[in-house]
């Protein structure tokens, strides 16, 4: 078995306590079928862990969310912080979808 390097390894970014509001397909895939799953997601609470890529897509942010009975971890792409109305959200765009996540401070 090949062993990763260290510095290969997904760098921790961040981590927050959050819900996902919406997750809703790109242009790319919003006539995919088999993208729908992702929605089965909204309303999911737990702890997000912010990382970034160190190897094929490096420098971009991927999610890993988690909570005692489920995870979803989202493809790398573009992640910004926002605030609406006093309420702090991620929002994380990658090639197949675009995450919304409110934060719960």
């Amino acid at each position: 078995v090949k062993q990763r390097k260290e510095k290969d390894m997904p760098k921790l970014i961040n981590k927050h306590f959050g819900m996902i509001v919406s997750v809703e397909p790109t242009e790319k895939t919003k006539n995919d079928e088999s993208w729908i799953w992702r929605k089965d997601y909204e309303g999911f609470i737990g702890v997000i862990s912010i990382y970034e890529s160190q190897r094929l897509s490096r420098g971009q942010r991927f999610i890993v969310m988690n909570n005692d009975t489920r995870y979803i971890r989202t493809g790398v792409g573009k992640l910004t912080y926002t605030s609406i109305l006093k309420e702090q959200f991620i929002i994380l765009e990658t090639t197949n979808s675009i995450y919304t996540i409110k934060l719960h401070i």
